[in-house]
């Protein structure tokens, strides 16, 4: 605010509790290489996939990933208290915690979690990380289970996170001409109020969501409750977010090209 020039370390980090049901199940932690970017990875150690449901119930297998590129930040993995203390202290990264697995809340180690510093870097430069938490399977779908959408012709966790990166300029920018369109739409129909509870309404419906390829690779979209038993696809999460897919669905459905179906409809 002062007109001048300053370098800045920004600290990003993602915790294990992410992709565990309760903090007393045990996880383990790595790192992977993915070309010029560091990837974190923390997942319980079962990795019991799509084995319980219920009520008030996470999701315990896959993992939390943390991915920033190589070159422009450094990264560290154990408790959050030890990695964000040294951080503040020091203004650097403390060495990998590797004694696992360990349970979330372990004592002292509370809320283990992969970490990345930014190297001083200037406000205006791109420093960027992505965070993530990537499920092998998504549903159990008439009996058949189903791979997500991105992994349909054989993708890994580092394949994606390279073509994110890649793509992330284009892809900004797609963002932010839907966002200034939506925006610009809903503020003509209601006024700006009306423009934020859509925008609000927006996210809230797409985020909890799933998109799986069937067996011929085509989209599959899944709407999901967040701790709300192990269902998809329930007439009752269906119901209300049902004038967002009609405001924003690309295409209507046609037997001359494939289209997203949203299960259960």
């Amino acid at each position: 605010m002062d007109g001048g020039t300053h370098a800045v370390s920004l600290y990003d980090s993602v915790s294990s509790a992410l992709a565990v049901n309760t903090t007393n199940e045990a996880v383990k932690w790595q790192r992977e290489k993915m070309g010029s970017l560091v990837g974190m990875k923390a997942g319980t150690h079962s990795q019991s996939i799509l084995g319980s449901s219920g009520d008030d119930h996470q999701l315990d297998w896959g993992y939390a990933y943390l991915v920033a590129p190589t070159a422009q930040t450094s990264s560290a993995m154990g408790s959050s208290r030890t990695l964000l203390d040294t951080f503040v202290m020091t203004g650097a990264l403390p060495a990998d915690d590797m004694l696992m697995p360990r349970p979330v809340n372990d004592g002292n180690r509370r809320w283990r979690s992969p970490s990345t510093s930014a190297k001083s870097v200037q406000p205006t430069s791109r420093a960027m990380s992505w965070s993530a938490t990537m499920r092998s399977t998504p549903s159990f779908y008439f009996r058949r289970k189903l791979r997500p959408y991105w992994r349909r012709n054989g993708a890994t966790p580092a394949t994606m996170f390279q073509e994110a990166e890649h793509d992330y300029t284009a892809l900004t920018k797609r963002c932010e001409t839907f966002d200034n369109e939506l925006m610009a739409d809903m503020t003509k129909e209601g006024g700006a109020k009306y423009a934020q509870i859509t925008a609000l309404s927006y996210r809230e419906c797409v985020a909890a969501c799933g998109l799986a390829a069937d067996v011929n690779g085509q989209p599959l979209f899944f709407t999901k409750e967040n701790t709300s038993n192990g269902d998809i696809a329930t007439v009752d999460v269906i119901f209300p977010m049902d004038p967002i897919w009609s405001f924003s669905v690309p295409v209507w459905p046609s037997l001359s090209r494939p289209d997203l179906r949203v299960c259960g409809v």
